[in-house]
């Protein structure tokens, strides 16, 4: 299922990326509109409208960021943008995802192949 804040971030992320910086902008701004007071939603809709297209499309990330939070939508969209290198520190051992590494991409299980060899392709 997709929830409204999803669909209105994904426009605004496909608009970025098309240069439709204007639509970009009034989709992540119909999006926010409602979480500031009057006060506040004028100040950050002076801030987006005055922002550049890469400027914008890490506030429409960051927005991503909150507004899916716990919802599983991170992992992909690291997988989908950036794949930066990432390190935990767990129980005393340290684990290292490094930048654009091969595990970033899930395997087709074995299972699912051998029920439909065209996925091997």
């Amino acid at each position: 299922s997709f929830r409204t804040g999803e669909i209105y971030l994904n426009a605004a992320e496909a608009a970025v990326h098309l240069n439709k910086l204007s639509e970009a902008r009034g989709r992540l701004l119909k999006l926010i509109e409602n979480r500031y007071t009057p006060e506040g939603y004028t100040l950050k809709k002076n801030e987006i409208e005055a922002m550049s297209q890469e400027a914008l499309l890490a506030e429409i990330q960051e927005e991503r960021t909150k507004e899916l939070a716990f919802e599983g939508h991170r992992w992909f969209d690291l997988r989908r943008t950036t794949r930066p290198r990432i390190e935990k520190v767990l129980k005393g051992g340290t684990y290292v995802l490094e930048q654009d590494d091969q595990r970033y991409t899930i395997q087709i299980p074995r299972e699912a192949i051998a029920a439909n060899p065209e996925l091997s392709n």
